[in-house]
């Protein structure tokens, strides 16, 4: 009777188990859970797809983060512009540069730079530059410098090249000829080879010119300043 009884019992389970699509002799905690993987990833290892991986140790591992992006040498984050082209120092470019945006050259260039904004030159450039406003620091130019508003060289920058500006400063060395329109301004490391002619001079003790300088002024255009007559307390006889 308990023979009979087995047997009816083991018959109903594995109807049951036929109708369920299971094996009979596989429990439910041996059935393998798919993950979405081909296979579990090992210890150690990248998981498909994802920026993680998993430690030998547990627990999961965050990517590695980008590395910080690269500011211009002459603008700090918080002050540099939003819109930079910007030639990094493993650079040489061959060709001109036209821009509607600032120019920060730190590589090396043949060719010129023409930008409606603000120019800064930190390395090498042979070839012309224009901008609203031109700087030279620790850079060299072989070319003329047209700045709209003032052109800047400082004391371990070179320029080989006439310069034209609203205002000049420099403290560096340059050879050629400076024709701006209002005050230059020549500290103590500055080096001129060449002639000058602005409205206003200041030169620092140290600085060198080697050169004619003129300093023009709306006072020297009124008539002659030198003429004799009476209006000067000189009368000549005739």
């Amino acid at each position: 009777m308990a023979r009979d009884t087995n047997f009816t019992k083991a018959v109903k389970e594995l109807l049951g188990s036929e109708a369920s699509g299971t094996d009979p002799e596989t429990s439910a905690s041996e059935v393998p859970f798919s993950s979405g993987y081909a296979s579990s990833p090992e210890a150690g290892t990248e998981s498909p797809n994802s920026g993680y991986s998993r430690p030998s140790g547990g627990g999961a591992t965050p990517p590695t983060p980008p590395p910080p992006p690269v500011v211009p040498h002459d603008w700090t984050a918080a002050s540099m512009p939003p819109d930079v082209t910007y030639i990094t120092r493993d650079t040489i470019v061959t060709g001109s540069i036209t821009s509607r945006s600032h120019v920060q050259m730190e590589g090396q260039m043949t060719g010129d730079i023409a930008s409606a904004q603000d120019v800064r030159i930190t390395g090498k450039v042979d070839g012309n530059v224009e901008g609203s406003s031109i700087m030279l620091n620790d850079g060299a130019v072989v070319g003329d410098l047209s700045g709209k508003s003032e052109v800047t060289v400082d004391s371990t920058a070179v320029v080989i090249g006439n310069i034209s500006a609203d205002t000049f400063d420099a403290d560096g060395r340059v050879k050629g000829s400076l024709k701006v329109n209002n005050s230059v301004a020549l500290k103590s490391n500055a080096i001129i080879f060449g002639n000058i002619t602005a409205s206003s001079l200041n030169v620092q003790d140290g600085a060198v010119i080697r050169g004619n300088v003129q300093v023009i002024s709306s006072r020297g255009e009124e008539g002659d300043p030198f003429a004799l007559g009476r209006k000067g307390g000189w009368e000549l006889e005739g």
